[in-house]
């Protein structure tokens, strides 16, 4: 008899299951870049639970060249995604929502070695400098060499290879690499350098927002909102743990075989970033995005005009 009710109870507890399976709703996550602790909070977000306990079932897209990330995210081929400042200028084309902004000031900076002997902005003319030509999403860097007088024309431009060995070998004097990433390796490789960083300037531009499209919100803003809730949740715990998170991309989500001492020091130059003048994770604000917007309308990166109050979920 015994058996029997203990058989019974396992087939019903199965069938919860199954159902409570069955309601989880599928939804698509596109990474912007390669796996790292860029990514931490979603990958927390997967693996403690999260996206079960707000009723997802969260795909996590690995990133390959090629994609028009914000076309598919507008025309539904991707559910969520995350993005850089620039997704600014493709509202004007795609019709899409950010739900919150990571990282309050961008992690793009401006670096060069001691040894160049590059000691302040005014320094870089007629100097080498390898950047993504002509890309809005470089426009901060731009903006703070173009405060200091430096015409960008008397600067030679060469196409990024995202080789920072381009620098070591004098190929450039300056190259345009992430905090987060570049000094990491300079000091490994015990090299001096110096950092020109935008945000000391004012030009501290959102990235890394987490956006959808604007069908998806009107179709499901329950989906919507409760994605974003659990991918702070997860970044929340990423932030808070970074050894524990640190450890689980290394041994799940590392097909570039990074170290775990250079997913820690990203982890802790990111969360930097995440908090930089706030103690609210993900905080966006609508005269911050017009500041930007405004930034690429004076840099002449605004070909059409895009609806910047459409841009933002309301909360």
């Amino acid at each position: 008899m015994n058996h029997k009710f203990i058989k019974l109870l396992f087939l019903l507890l199965l069938s919860v299951n199954i159902s409570y399976a069955k309601e989880l709703k599928k939804v698509t996550l596109q990474l912007s870049w390669f796996d790292q602790f860029q990514f931490a909070g979603y990958y927390m977000a997967k693996e403690k639970g999260y996206y079960e306990e707000f009723g997802l079932d969260v795909t996590i897209l690995p990133f390959k060249y090629g994609l028009n990330i914000p076309k598919d995210v507008s025309k539904e081929k991707i559910d969520f995604s995350i993005g850089r400042e620039t997704l600014i200028l493709d509202k004007s084309k795609y019709d899409i929502v950010a739900l919150y902004a990571l990282f309050q000031s961008t992690p793009l900076i401006l670096l060069t070695t001691k040894s160049s002997g590059i000691k302040t902005i005014n320094d870089f003319t007629g100097k080498t400098i390898m950047t993504t030509i002509d890309d809005a999403g470089e426009v901060s860097l731009k903006a703070m060499i173009q405060s200091h007088k430096v015409n960008i024309t008397e600067l030679n431009f060469l196409k990024h290879t995202h080789n920072l060995n381009d620098l070591l070998d004098k190929k450039t004097d300056i190259i345009s690499a992430y905090i987060s990433k570049a000094p990491f390796i300079l000091k490994q490789k015990n090299i001096k350098y110096t950092i020109f960083d935008p945000k000391k300037f004012g030009f501290d531009m959102y990235s890394d927002f987490l956006f959808t499209s604007a069908k998806l919100i009107k179709k499901d803003p329950i989906l919507v909102n409760n994605m974003k809730k659990a991918s702070l949740k997860g970044w929340e715990y990423a932030y808070s743990n970074i050894k524990e998170s640190a450890t689980l991309i290394m041994e799940k989500y590392n097909p570039s075989k990074l170290s775990k001492e250079e997913l820690i020091y990203e982890a802790n130059e990111l969360k930097k970033l995440s908090y930089y003048n706030t103690k609210e994770l993900g905080l966006i604000k609508k005269e911050k995005i017009q500041r930007v917007y405004d930034l690429y309308n004076i840099m002449g990166l605004v070909k059409e005009k895009s609806d910047i109050n459409s841009f933002l979920i309301d909360k």
